[in-house]
């Protein structure tokens, strides 16, 4: 999703402190610690050749990026995907990273690359010289030879952009070192240093070889498609998900089996990279109960019955079970 087309969980949020969000899937924005308060958005505006981009927008300033605060953009990348570039071995590969900046603020920056335990980091500086100005970025990473990188199904690797305190500053760039390091100590810019200030990136790409070659676009239906192994939802997609919103809404087959009732498994649109975290949502009132049809009874207490990669099923202790049809929205999250 490095050109920031799709956006399943909706075109923005507000109010982000130190819980983090997704607003263009992958793409999580969070403040973890101190007072920077921000809105991300998915915005129409994008150099040429693009469409979409990420915006995060200062809505409570911070100044005070001393220590350990950070506020930042992240892309978590699953060591499966990682594994061909052989980091922490003598045959590591060398990585070609690009991506297109843009802010109200002008100074010097960074991205940095960092493993899961954060415990090797690689930061490149760059410096936006105009504001409000797209401008790409492009530069090259000599593979690690060591630390641990994950292979499996969990993080392999971070990039970072944003607001990081003095804990995360270095001047080592363009080179592996030890610890977590995320911007460069070279007079950083503050993203949050005042109300409407803000960052926006699109375009971003990360590719083996010595070269950062132009970007490859690749179709929605294929983004989507990759997305869907970290989010999926039964919502049109382009209705965010929310109790008591009735658009497209499923109906499923529930029976009686004990004291409860249950549904018969629910296959994704595409196998999730681990068990994911369900949430349910009633279309027709505001509470995760599901709704009988034709009615306005609620089946309670819904919960997971069958919770797997490649299916789900749900279940209602609802006293006196009879066979019956429901209505219900769901996500399924399997982020890392």
């Amino acid at each position: 999703n490095g050109a920031m087309q799709v956006a399943q969980r909706g075109t923005s949020a507000t109010n982000i402190g130190t819980t983090g969000t997704f607003v263009v899937d992958r793409f999580l924005v969070s403040n973890v610690t101190g007072t920077a308060v921000q809105t991300a958005t998915q915005e129409n505006d994008a150099p040429a050749g693009f469409y979409n981009s990420l915006k995060v927008t200062c809505t409570t300033a911070d100044t005070d990026y001393s220590t350990n605060n950070q506020s930042k953009i992240e892309y978590r990348i699953e060591g499966t995907d990682i594994q061909r570039l052989n980091f922490g071995t003598a045959n590591a590969k060398t990585l070609g990273v690009s991506f297109y900046v843009k802010s109200n603020k002008t100074g010097n920056s960074a991205i940095a690359l960092v493993n899961s335990a954060n415990d090797r980091s690689f930061v490149h500086q760059f410096t936006i010289a105009s504001a409000n100005t797209w401008q790409r970025v492009s530069f090259t990473v000599a593979g690690d030879t060591s630390g641990t990188w994950l292979v499996d199904t969990n993080i392999g690797m971070r990039l970072r952009w944003g607001t990081f305190g003095t804990d995360f500053q270095t001047s080592t760039l363009d080179a592996w070192q030890a610890g977590q390091k995320m911007t460069t100590s070279n007079s950083p810019i503050n993203f949050n240093a005042a109300i409407n200030d803000f960052l926006q990136i699109t375009g971003v790409q990360l590719e083996v070889g010595s070269v950062a070659t132009d970007f490859e676009h690749r179709s929605f239906s294929q983004e989507l498609a990759s997305c869907q192994r970290y989010f999926e939802k039964s919502f049109a997609y382009g209705t965010a998900p929310a109790q008591n919103v009735s658009d497209q809404t499923g109906f499923y087959i529930m029976n009686a089996e004990g004291s409860d009732l249950r549904s018969s498994n629910i296959f994704y649109q595409v196998t999730k990279r681990a068990t994911p975290t369900m949430t349910f949502f009633n279309p027709f009132a505001a509470n995760a109960n599901a709704r009988i049809p034709f009615s306005s009874t609620d089946l309670a207490g819904i919960s997971i019955n069958t919770n797997g990669d490649s299916h789900f099923a749900f279940q209602s202790t609802d006293g006196t079970p009879t066979p019956t049809m429901c209505h219900l929205h769901w996500t399924s999250d399997a982020e890392l």
